[in-house]
């Protein structure tokens, strides 16, 4: 019998938390859901990190980001600028994964960033992520 999936599921920063958990806990999850994932963080951060660190396990990913998501240079608080927009720092990481070997599901949805969007996009991101819980019923 296969083992469960185990799916860790975040949005906006907290997509970019979840991804972050995921790669630096080997072995532990086997796939992440990030809406509109805040990878922008930090010059894109995680896409770096991705690229230095040692070979992990791989995990596979579902990244979606609203088709509007567009705006640079925008002060979050005093000590947070998000340079790039959410399209681009999602397309990074992906980018990214891809070049480590994780499998990567990017979908670009018409929308922003806002729950509605997200919440739109969610179940589809869930029939990705328990598509094999769901056969092993069968």
């Amino acid at each position: 019998m296969r083992s469960p999936e185990r799916v860790l599921v975040g949005l906006s920063y907290t997509g970019l938390a979840a991804a972050y958990v995921a790669i630096s806990s080997p072995g532990k999850f086997t796939k992440v859901i990030a809406q509109s994932g805040s990878f922008w963080w930090n010059d894109c951060w995680l896409a770096q990190w991705v690229r230095t660190t040692e070979r992990q396990p791989l995990i596979a990913f579902y990244l979606d980001v609203g088709s509007r998501e567009t705006d640079e240079n925008i002060q979050h608080r005093p000590d947070v600028l998000q340079g790039v927009s959410q399209i681009y720092g999602v397309k990074c990481f992906r980018d990214a994964l891809a070049e480590q070997g994780h499998r990567v599901k990017y979908v670009e949805f018409d929308g922003g960033h806002d729950f509605a969007a997200w919440g739109a996009t969610l179940p589809h991101a869930l029939r990705w992520a328990l598509a094999s819980v769901s056969a092993n019923r069968d």
